[in-house]
């Protein structure tokens, strides 16, 4: 999901503000920063940017979704049935 979102892929190494990352850091430190906005393929934004939305409905719920599914921690790991309901929901 997160390729999907940044436009990515997972094995890309990022150079950037705080050095060198994979891409899963590299997202984590953009939330943590405050600015989830940063890491979606600008792309994905032109058309609500353009009709004065600040972001579409649902991406900082899929992203934190996103965050969710690499998580380290097997047991914070969503199953699949619970991602699509958490999608389902989205829309």
């Amino acid at each position: 999901m997160l390729e999907l979102w940044t436009g990515k892929c997972a094995s890309d190494i990022i150079s950037g503000e705080c050095g060198v990352v994979d891409l899963v850091d590299w997202v984590k430190s953009l939330v943590s920063q405050r600015r989830p906005l940063d890491c979606f393929d600008q792309s994905l934004l032109l058309d609500h940017l353009r009709d004065g939305l600040i972001r579409p409905k649902g991406m900082d719920e899929m992203l934190a979704l996103a965050l969710r599914c690499v998580s380290s921690h097997s047991s914070t790991r969503p199953s699949i049935a619970s991602i699509y309901d958490e999608i389902s929901s989205f829309c």
